[in-house]
């Protein structure tokens, strides 16, 4: 017969034997769970690696695209500038071909102007001489002669040319003058410049002259 010490004894190994295949399942179980976390630790990591990737890429498009935006609004607004600025620059020829037209048309203006002031001084100076003219044989008129005195003979007018001898004229139709060249009635009564009568204030008072509008001829009346 087996005595109880060595049931026990031979209890004991089968004893350790569950208990080693106890902590062989719980250190399995263990690695299994460290073995899974790992895994998803690292799917964790891959997927944040990727996602990161991905994020990153998305904002390199994203910055290319505003980029390229960017980069065509101001393309754009170059060119619309490069427009305007032309045609400012047509405007502003314009405006200076305007300018020089109103310059030219005030200078004949100044001119013109300038013109008829000489000859209103010209002609004021005149009326004044003619005036005085007039004033002094008025005061002549008024002024009585001595008594004892007798009137002083008027002053000769000089002579200043010699009156050439005039053309006998003949009358055409109706009493009108006629050439006596080409017997023309095409005829017209001019100053003689060349023939001074007299002097009156100053001014030379001409002689008369015909001239024929048919064949130019001129002569004195």
């Amino acid at each position: 017969m087996v005595s109880n010490e060595d049931e026990e004894i031979e209890e004991e190994p089968e004893e350790k034997s569950e208990k080693e295949e106890r902590m062989d399942e719980e250190e399995h179980v263990k690695d299994a769970q460290f073995e899974e976390e790992e895994r998803i630790s690292e799917e964790s990591e891959e997927e944040q690696e990727e996602e990161r990737v991905d994020e990153e890429e998305h904002t390199d498009e994203a910055g290319t695209e505003e980029k390229e935006r960017l980069k065509e609004g101001l393309i754009e607004e170059a060119q619309i500038t490069e427009r305007e600025n032309n045609e400012e620059e047509k405007q502003i020829q314009a405006d200076d071909q305007q300018l020089n037209k109103l310059k030219e048309l005030l200078k004949e203006k100044d001119s013109a102007i300038q013109e008829i002031t000489d000859k209103k001084n010209a002609l004021e100076n005149q009326i004044s001489l003619l005036k005085q003219e007039i004033q002094q044989l008025k005061s002549q008129k008024t002024q009585p002669a001595p008594p004892t005195e007798k009137p002083s003979k008027p002053a000769e007018i000089p002579k200043l040319m010699e009156t050439p001898k005039p053309i006998e004229t003949t009358y055409g139709e109706k009493g009108k003058f006629s050439c006596p060249k080409c017997n023309s009635t095409r005829v017209v009564e001019e100053t003689d410049k060349s023939r001074v009568i007299y002097m009156a204030a100053s001014t030379p008072i001409y002689a008369k002259k015909k001239r024929c509008l048919k064949c130019n001829y001129s002569w004195a009346v």
